[in-house]
C-alpha cells in the first residue's frame, strides 16, 4: 500500500472523517496508544479530510435501497462508500466484497499485486 500511495501521491488522496475515527479507535485500543495516535495524525496531516455530512441524503437513499434488496452493509462502511461516490473518488479498500454493492462506487484494492493505479483521485477507506 505504501508503494501505491507513493505512486499516486498524497496530494491526490483523501480520507473520510469516518475512516479517521476508525483509525483513532484502533490506535487507542492498541498496545501503545500514544504511538498509534501519533502515526495516525502524521498520516492525516498529509491528506485532505472529507466531511461526510454532504453525503447524508445519498446515505439514506442507498441504505434504503440495500435494505429492500436484503443487502445491508455496516453503516460506517456505507457512509465511507457513499461519501466516495459523492466526491467522485475511487475508494481504496480491501473490503470490496460488500462495498461493491453501493451504486456508482469505484473501488481499488491496493493489496492486490495486479491492481494498476489509475488516474482517479483516491479516497482511503
Amino acid at each position: 500500500m505504501r508503494t501505491r500511495l507513493a505512486q499516486i501521491g498524497f496530494a491526490r488522496c483523501a480520507i473520510s472523517e469516518i475512516t479517521l475515527l476508525e483509525l483513532l479507535y484502533g490506535a487507542e485500543y492498541g498496545t501503545e496508544p500514544a504511538v498509534g495516535v501519533s502515526l495516525v495524525q502524521a498520516l492525516v496531516d498529509k491528506l485532505r479530510l472529507i466531511p461526510v455530512l454532504e453525503a447524508a441524503t445519498r446515505f439514506a437513499q442507498e441504505k434504503a435501497r440495500l435494505r429492500r434488496a436484503g443487502l445491508l452493509i455496516p453503516d460506517f462502511d456505507l457512509l465511507i462508500g457513499v461519501t466516495a461516490v459523492a466526491e467522485q473518488r475511487t475508494l481504496v479498500t480491501g473490503n470490496g466484497r460488500h462495498l461493491g454493492r453501493i451504486q456508482g462506487i469505484a473501488l481499488e484494492d491496493w493489496t492486490l499485486p495486479e491492481n494498476v493505479v489509475g488516474g482517479a483521485q483516491a479516497s482511503l477507506g
